[in-house]
Order: structure tokens, then sequence, then C-alpha cells
């Protein structure tokens, strides 16, 4: 089982970020943070990464109830979605919770991350 659902969309890269913000609210998922990886790298040395953003997704009432069955989730919290910059386009990725809440095994936490892959789903085919 892959850890990342993928998608290509032939937009520009600020046209990406515009749809998968507004397909992640209308899926029940706000953003929370926002990690521009090719400004933080670029500052390092050659100016040379292409446009990368890591797009923090959250359920709120599903990251509340995963941190009161597991304290320390918040390692893995929120799902991240990358939108990245791609000769012809741009390419979509997001975390399989499922595999990533493999290594926590707390059955607890199973129906939760089964529902927000679920989410996702629906959010990778509404791009």
């Amino acid at each position: 089982m892959k850890y990342y659902f993928e998608k290509k969309l032939n937009l520009s890269f600020s046209d990406s970020i515009e749809r998968v913000t507004n397909v992640l609210k209308d899926n029940g998922l706000g953003v929370v943070s926002e990690i521009r990886m090719d400004e933080n790298l670029n500052k390092l040395d050659s100016n040379d990464f292409k446009p990368y953003l890591i797009l923090g997704a959250c359920s709120p009432e599903h990251a509340k109830e995963a941190l009161r069955h597991e304290e320390n989730i918040g390692v893995l919290l929120p799902c991240n979605v990358v939108v990245a910059s791609e000769n012809d386009g741009t390419r979509v990725a997001v975390v399989n919770p499922l595999v990533a809440m493999q290594g926590v095994q707390n059955p607890a936490l199973e129906p939760m991350a089964k529902e927000i892959t679920e989410k996702l789903k629906q959010f990778m085919s509404a791009i």
C-alpha cells in the first residue's frame, strides 16, 4: 500500500493551489498551515528548487478525537498535501492516513483513519 495518493493537474502552480484549497474546504478539511519548501530550500543555495508547497489539511473534530486517544498523534497531524510544480502542470499528493496510522497501533484510531482516508480520496477525485 502506498503512503500517498497522487494526481496530476493541467493547471498552473497558483491555480492548483487555489483549486486544492477550495476542494479541501468543500470536503470538510481546513488548511491550518502552509510551508513553501522551495522558498526555504532556495535560501540555502542556488535557487533552483521548483515551486513546492506543503499544505497542512485538518478536520478539527477528527484531530481532537485522535488526540483524546493518542496524546502524541500530533506528530502525524495535520494531513500533508503537496502541491508541486512540474514541467507539464502540477502534481498534487496527499498522505494516506491508513498507512500513517499503522505504526501507531492504536485500534481506537482505525475508524478515524478510514474516515479521513475516504475524505482525502474524495478530495483527490474532485480536484
